[in-house]
């Protein structure tokens, strides 16, 4: 079983061509994905799912990623095991389970459970169902009915049949679906005894509900409570947070108000996300130092929320890998623990009252791959940086909407090998951008140090990474915004790059004199203009002519919302399959001891897959 922290499993299927690179599985990447939480992770591969997939079969191999926060000390094995055609779901809960769906599904023109409803039609054993797992004994462990439509109201009486197997729950997206308390939040938890996850995200208790009624409803062997918005009221009780074996609760999107409770520093507590509640005021007050110095939290969201003081200066032993205090009422410093947090992947300090410098560290880190301190105080952005390759992993900065008072760009940026997206706009920034003798080493790809004071030449292309390539990402179209500084001298060296796609640049009302250039007169991809005097946005008419796309300060987004994996430990393993007549297949994980190496953070091979037919 699981000895230190969680382990999660990403599937692909084969590459169809071996000549053709194969991509590795991410959390970005799957076609199967086992649910988060700590124990033995499995991913099933149904016969339906093998059947209709012309490159899986017989020989075939299958690409496996396991997340295991092998950074932390946690090692694992992987074994793949076939599930005999001849399982079948035991009698009373395929009973239980014609129930739920006769019960929740009862008109067969809706989209609810089409598959569940094919499934009893031609007589497939719902063990062999995609979202269904059974144990050797035939009984359910994990039951997916997430964004099946359904239009019920479901009590703890429904899943007596159950209650000393089913192991993970998920009825996410059901916005039909009513949960009664019961004498719990979620009424269901009372006949399940054995459970371990349940997600509940999107459906709606029946009566709104306080989270302290889970103290006393909830089983001891709960490891995951996910209920995004879900109806839950009231303050965040601290006998939840202190449940013995609890280590992920999401109860964002809520209306918790409030102030936080103390962490446990002996609960086993790894992700906290209690962001974004709808009550005026939301949760405030300041934040207890217990969730900074945590040996187990690695996840914490509390975004969104009315919690004012200063950020506890308790990081120093911090296991955290992605923190968001976004959009709070913080005010004073960014502690130096903070910046010294070594396994910090994601940090959003945004929309703030932080005032000062930036420390050492916040972002020059190596392990740093998205940091946001935009819509704050801050008064100084450059480091002296005490790492031999800073910001090696560094993706995305947004330093935008602050009080930065330097002169140029600050060059430790300029030094940050991996940088793609650069947000700098509305500070103070003044005099030349760059070093006449800085060569920056960044990759930028999207730039915005518009309403600025800069002056002087605006460097030349290869001073801006790769934005003029050319191209597009998950930062949009590449792009160079100038506009609202103080260069009088208009980039005649962009005609070279006019026919470069996918590029947008903008160098709308600084003070360069009339006329432009004719170089750079009709370019589609340059919005520019000359000599707008005193009224700011509007061009003099000296029959200069005007291509305007857009002289706001745009946002750019950080991908799908979040920080990526690649702080993460991905192990990568091809596993082959002998399907034969086996109705599906099967792949799982076993932590088995604790690494002493905690800092081992490189991708690395599996050292031995273990095959079995007899699961």
């Amino acid at each position: 079983d699981v000895m230190d922290g969680d382990a999660d499993l990403y599937v692909l299927p084969p590459c169809v061509d071996a000549t053709a690179a194969c991509n590795a599985p991410s959390d970005v990447a799957w076609r199967w994905q086992s649910v988060h939480g700590a124990g033995s992770d499995e991913v099933f591969i149904s016969r339906d799912d093998i059947n209709a997939t012309t490159d899986v079969g017989h020989g075939k191999t299958f690409r496996v990623a396991v997340h295991a926060w092998s950074r932390h000390g946690a090692t694992f094995k992987i074994r793949a095991f076939e599930v005999p055609a001849s399982r079948a779901l035991a009698a009373p809960q395929k009973t239980a389970l014609d129930a739920l769906f006769d019960k929740c599904c009862a008109d067969a023109s809706t989209t609810c459970k089409k598959n569940w409803r094919e499934y009893r039609t031609n007589g497939t054993d719902p063990c062999h169902a995609p979202d269904v797992r059974c144990s050797v004994s035939g009984e359910i462990i994990e039951l997916d009915l997430s964004g099946e439509a359904m239009v019920c109201e479901l009590r703890a009486a429904d899943f007596v049949a159950f209650g000393s197997s089913l192991e993970r729950l998920n009825l996410r997206h059901n916005s039909n679906v009513k949960l009664p308390g019961e004498n719990s939040t979620f009424g269901v938890l009372g006949a399940l005894t054995s459970l371990k996850s349940i997600d509940v995200s999107f459906t709606s208790l029946a009566v709104a509900r306080a989270l302290d009624d889970l103290c006393a409803g909830a089983p001891a062997s709960l490891i995951e409570i996910t209920a995004m918005a879900t109806n839950i009221q009231g303050a965040v009780p601290a006998c939840v947070l202190a449940m013995p074996n609890l280590q992920t609760i999401n109860v964002a999107r809520n209306y918790l108000n409030g102030t936080l409770p103390d962490l446990p520093r002996a609960t086993p507590m790894r992700y906290v996300s209690l962001g974004m509640q709808y009550t005026t005021p939301a949760i405030t007050g300041s934040i207890p130092s217990s969730y900074a110095s945590s040996p187990t939290l690695e996840f914490l969201f509390l975004n969104n929320l009315a919690l004012n003081g200063s950020i506890p200066d308790s990081f120093a032993n911090s296991r955290l890998r992605e923190l968001s205090l976004k959009a709070n009422e913080l005010t004073g410093v960014i502690p130096s623990s903070l910046a010294a947090a070594p396994y910090l992947l994601s940090i959003d300090l945004s929309g703030n009252n932080l005032s000062g410098e930036v420390p050492t560290g916040l972002y020059d880190n190596p392990n740093r791959t998205y940091v946001d301190l935009s819509s704050n105080a801050l008064t100084k952005l450059s480091v002296t940086s005490a790492h031999a390759n800073p910001g090696a992993s560094l993706e995305y900065l947004n330093a935008a909407y602050n009080d930065i008072d330097e002169r140029g760009v600050p060059e430790t940026l300029t030094t940050l090998s991996g940088l793609k997206v650069l947000l700098l706009f509305k500070n103070r920034l003044h005099g030349p951008m760059l070093n006449a003798a800085t060569t920056p080493v960044w990759d930028l790809r999207y730039f915005d140090a518009s309403f600025n004071e800069f002056s002087g030449d605006v460097p030349d292309a290869t001073h801006f990474g790769n934005i003029f390539a050319g191209g597009s990402g998950w930062w949009g179209d590449n792009a160079l915004e100038l506009s609202r500084n103080a260069f009088t001298n208009a980039p005649e060296w962009l005609e070279d790059y006019a026919n470069v796609m996918n590029v947008r640049v903008g160098f709308m009302n600084n003070p360069i004199a009339c006329p432009l250039p004719t170089s750079l007169i009709r370019r589609d991809f340059l919005a520019i203009n000359c000599d707008f005097g005193e009224n700011q946005g509007s061009p003099a008419s000296n029959g200069a002519e005007l291509y305007i796309e857009d002289d706001s300060s745009p946002e750019v987004s950080s991908k799908n919302g979040r920080s990526p994996l690649n702080g993460g430990v991905i192990a990568i393993v091809m596993v082959l399959i002998a399907l034969g007549m086996s109705s599906g297949v099967g792949v799982g994980i076993l932590m088995y001891r604790k690494r002493a190496n905690r800092r081992a953070m490189a991708f690395r091979p599996f050292q031995g897959v273990e095959m079995s037919s007899g699961y």
